[in-house]
């Protein structure tokens, strides 16, 4: 599991692209597990206004436009996988 995930480490920061990239692939990692705004400022020594600016430049890199679609393409592409697996059938 861990080579996997540095693999999509690495192809994540090569899709994000820039200097920047390791960092990006940190806090769309650290999003996508539900931390908040303040929760990656402290874990950063960033301010507030710095990680919505990375939120915004991620989804505009990965090219999506909201929350829900970025933690779908975090699901799709392996960054994240669910605690349990996801059951989608309703009947009982």
């Amino acid at each position: 599991m861990a080579s996997c995930f540095l693999y999509k480490r690495r192809e994540f920061i090569t899709l994000l692209g820039g200097a920047a990239a390791t960092r990006e692939f940190e806090i769309l990692r650290m999003i996508l597990e539900a931390r908040t705004t303040d929760e990656i400022a402290s874990a950063f020594h960033v301010s507030r206004k710095t990680v919505a600016n990375y939120h915004y430049n991620i989804k505009s890199k990965l090219g999506v436009s909201s929350d829900i679609e970025l933690l779908y393409y975090g699901l799709q592409h392996g960054v994240i996988t669910p605690i349990a697996p996801l059951r989608l059938d309703l009947e009982k």
